[in-house]
């Protein structure tokens, strides 16, 4: 039998794989290396599909677990875990940003800095969403724990976001634009978590699966590209479902052919919160390396380089500061 995690955390080692390589891929584009517009447009399509929409989903799948917890105390852990990275590394990556405005391809100001704490700047959305996604979980949680109603819920909300109905502020719209598959983690936890770590599929039927639900998730977000923004806006969740669990599926199966690969994606997963605050900056300085220094455009090298930057770097950092002993890095530590 499976450990009853271990495939959860696989999975996470592909997304924050698919997210660093997702950076990258948009980079090669806008720094002039990538030249084929249709190749970048395909790509680009199937991996934002999903990517960060399977990570709500995985959050979803343990927010129950949180039940015995009282909600003072899960709301100083989300704190501690989600909003201190949050905060920290949006003020770190801005700040070197701004010193380098002149070698990076997106600006940013001073005004920007200061409106951290209420307007997310680049991939920090993601954080910034997840914790008031939390906190309105901890509310919701005070009424009740049907996992019914938390997926009702998150269906309301991306309804009346869609409708443009509620209020315009930052921390409701990504609530509504993503508490749903927040909630729809909840509502399939029992299946991920127990059914799938007991009795996962095997062999024939398990790659039939692995196979088809691969195919549907390229092919839908490149069938949406020609609907109109209205219509693609509605059917995001529908979109992101075949890759969310072709990703949870994939994982299953890696953990069973391939013991050095599975290896891997443990590590990347269960460092995926250090990987995601501080890929972005490893990833640019290996470009700005590759093209002002080097002078390299060759879109493979840029590619793989800043891939494996963005994903070894952060994990060199994690090191190093485990060997000095300073506990502020990425998460406000808990009390020895």
């Amino acid at each position: 039998m499976l450990k009853r995690t271990e495939y959860i955390d696989i999975a996470k080692g592909l997304l924050i794989t698919l997210v660093v390589f997702g950076h990258a891929w948009r980079a090669t584009y806008n720094n002039g290396i990538m030249h084929n517009q249709h190749i970048y447009h395909m790509v680009d399509a199937w991996i934002y599909s999903f990517h960060m929409p399977s990570f709500f989903f995985l959050a979803g799948l343990f927010a129950l677990q949180s039940e015995r917890r009282s909600s003072r105390k899960l709301i100083v852990k989300k704190i501690q875990t989600i909003a201190y990275p949050y905060l920290l590394w949006s003020v770190i990556q801005s700040s070197l940003q701004l010193a380098m405005a002149k070698k990076t391809t997106s600006s940013i100001s001073i005004t920007d800095i200061l409106r951290i704490p209420i307007d997310p700047i680049m991939q920090y959305w993601f954080l910034y969403a997840l914790f008031y996604i939390f906190l309105f979980f901890i509310l919701l949680r005070q009424f009740t724990c049907s996992r019914v109603v938390f997926l009702g819920t998150g269906i309301i909300l991306f309804i009346i976001y869609g409708l443009g109905y509620g209020p315009g502020i930052g921390a409701f719209v990504y609530i509504a634009r993503n508490f749903i598959y927040f909630s729809l983690g909840i509502f399939c936890a029992d299946f991920f978590l127990q059914d799938m770590a007991e009795k996962p599929p095997e062999g024939v039927r398990l790659f039939f699966i692995i196979s088809l639900l691969f195919l549907v998730s390229l092919t839908m977000p490149i069938l949406s590209t020609g609907c109109s923004p209205q219509i693609e806006r509605w059917i995001k969740p529908l979109i992101a479902m075949p890759g969310m669990f072709f990703i949870l599926f994939a994982a299953l199966g890696l953990l069973t052919v391939s013991k050095f690969f599975t290896f891997i994606f443990l590590i990347l997963g269960s460092k995926s919160l250090e990987i995601f605050v501080a890929h972005t900056i490893f990833s640019a300085g290996f470009r700005i390396a590759a093209i002002r220094i080097a002078d390299v455009n060759e879109i493979s090298i840029h590619l793989l380089g800043a891939t494996l930057a963005g994903l070894c770097g952060p994990l060199l950092l994690v090191f190093l500061v485990n060997q000095f002993g300073f506990r502020y890095m990425f998460t406000w530590p808990a009390k020895k």
